[in-house]
């Protein structure tokens, strides 16, 4: 499985993708990779975002023109107990998960090349990112949704 593409256009020209994967959303496995186009063809995929005994998602970039690129991305805590028959719908969409959704941020200093440890935005459960931050001469705002 591979889900929720973002990309983001550099300082430098560069585009930088990134998506999270795994064998189905919401579970263990599901990390965030990222591949890079700078004008000789897409570089391999490398994950970026990998906690383990957690599930990832949701990764939205936020270049910078000085070449940092900030993701932000959601840590999700596991799915909840629940009965059999939910338990059947859950296996498409494992909603109980994205409600434990943690919002998280990561920097790299040099166009996605490294990346710094990840840090937690708030203690917010179900906040889930949607998509590419606006930018304003004095703020930054981010588009989210709550309550997964």
């Amino acid at each position: 499985m591979a889900h929720c593409a973002t990309v983001a256009v550099l300082s430098d020209s560069a585009l930088l993708a990134a998506w999270y994967a795994g064998s189905r959303e919401g579970v263990n496995d599901v990390a965030i990779l990222s591949a890079a186009w700078r004008g000789e063809g897409w570089s391999e995929p490398r994950v970026i975002v990998q906690i383990p005994g957690h599930s990832v998602g949701q990764p939205v970039f936020l270049p910078r023109a000085n070449g940092e690129v900030r993701l932000f991305y959601v840590i999700i805590g596991g799915l909840e107990p629940r009965s059999r028959l939910r338990r059947a719908a859950d296996s498409v969409y494992p909603v109980s998960g994205w409600r434990r959704a943690q919002p998280f941020w990561q920097r790299s200093p040099d166009g996605g090349k490294t990346w710094d440890a990840p840090c937690q935005i708030m203690d917010y459960p179900g906040l889930v990112f949607r998509s590419h931050p606006l930018i304003l001469p004095d703020r930054i705002i981010l588009a989210v949704q709550g309550g997964a």
